[in-house]
């Protein structure tokens, strides 16, 4: 007998078996990676992010490979469209066991330089949509008992870099945000990690070797990055993986 539509044609096997994740900037780069990659591992996932279009393609070809996906468009600095994310994922799935904060932005540039515009762009959508979006799952997290927040910060959120002065803040505001929420919601058995990856090879870092010359040239790969982040999402319910840096192994 044919499996109903939207679902599997095979129950899901994995790791991740049963659960729910949500990922936000799902379409490419790192967001693809842990997607296909908590995907493959069983879980049903929502792709979030404002590109319908890379969206589609991603969950067209998990379906594909048996199992569950939504693509989602939203921004996640408007609040009304993270709460309706949130709803749809609820709708499809009825449930959200894991949000992955990955959708970021960053802008180059001397401070003395740098447009206003850009710093509240950057900050909007690096912190505050982290936090619109954790706050908008915390309700279904709590009602379930549990849950996990994985937020993708960086490198230079734990070092301010040159020329990056936005993005390094919003990073580093990212992880004492973490680290924050993880102290308020822990004893509800809700883990809130931070996963800071170094050089990784995606369009998104191109702007990265005329701020820093010294960049790895044997970057990571996304696939990497989604390796660490199945990795923290798997660890045994009484463990809590709270910080995972990930870099390059060599220079050269």
């Amino acid at each position: 007998m044919a499996a109903p539509p939207g679902l599997p044609a095979r129950p899901p096997e994995g790791p991740l078996a049963g659960s729910v994740a949500l990922v936000t900037g799902a379409g490419r780069g790192i967001g693809r990676a842990i997607t296909e990659g908590f995907a493959g591992a069983g879980a049903g996932v929502a792709l979030v992010g404002r590109s319908q279009g890379p969206l589609r393609d991603v969950a067209d070809a998990i379906r594909e490979a048996g199992a569950r996906a939504e693509a989602i468009a939203a921004d996640v600095r408007d609040e009304r469209q993270v709460r309706h994310a949130v709803e749809r994922t609820l709708d499809a799935f009825g449930r959200v066991d894991i949000l992955v904060n990955n959708a970021g932005v960053a802008v180059w540039g001397p401070v003395q330089d740098f447009a206003l515009a850009d710093w509240e762009r950057t900050l909007a959508t690096n912190l505050t949509g982290p936090f619109l979006m954790a706050r908008a799952v915390l309700p279904a997290m709590l009602a379930q008992g549990g849950g996990q927040i994985l937020n993708v910060a960086s490198g230079a959120g734990r070092g301010g870099l040159p020329n990056v002065a936005a993005y390094s803040a919003s990073k580093a505001g990212l992880m004492a945000f973490s680290e924050a929420l993880a102290a308020e919601v822990r004893q509800h058995r809700i883990k809130v990690m931070v996963l800071a990856p170094g050089s990784v090879a995606t369009g998104f870092g191109e702007g990265f070797p005329a701020v820093r010359p010294g960049r790895s040239k044997n970057p990571l790969h996304p696939g990497d990055v989604a390796a660490a982040a199945l990795a923290m999402v798997t660890q045994p319910p009484h463990a809590w993986m709270s910080e995972a840096v990930v870099r390059p192994l060599t220079l050269g």
